[in-house]
């Protein structure tokens, strides 16, 4: 008999201890907004067809997705602040390759390294 009890005292923390495991499981992704930073002003390109990739995703994830344009200083602003972000999977980028390419190349204080920070 105390053989049963052991086994039932063992299954109650195993059972115990896989709810403590199912409690701290991460959020399911998306659970909150996610931004998508645009470095070009609104109306252009970039802008236009980052809004239509934001509405699909709002459709298709249940979640809002919130287009932020960031122009200025040939794309760096907003992409250094993407570079910046806290890297979550909640703040995203959508750029042209011309604004990844030239953006190492301006003076030191504003230079985003792209390949070593996105």
């Amino acid at each position: 008999m105390s053989g049963l009890r052991i086994l039932a005292a063992a299954l109650a923390a195993l059972d115990l201890s896989l709810g403590s495991v199912v409690a701290a499981s991460p959020e399911v992704y998306p659970a909150r907004p996610i931004k998508v930073i645009v470095p070009t002003p609104a109306g252009g390109p970039v802008d236009v067809i980052a809004r239509l990739v934001g509405n699909y995703l709002t459709s298709s994830i249940g979640q809002p997705v919130v287009i932020d344009n960031r122009p200025g200083a040939g794309n760096t602003i907003g992409s250094k602040e993407a570079a910046q972000a806290e890297p979550d999977g909640y703040t995203l980028l959508y750029s042209s390759a011309s604004g990844l390419v030239l953006a190492p190349h301006p003076a030191e204080e504003c230079r985003l390294r792209s390949a070593r920070q996105l």
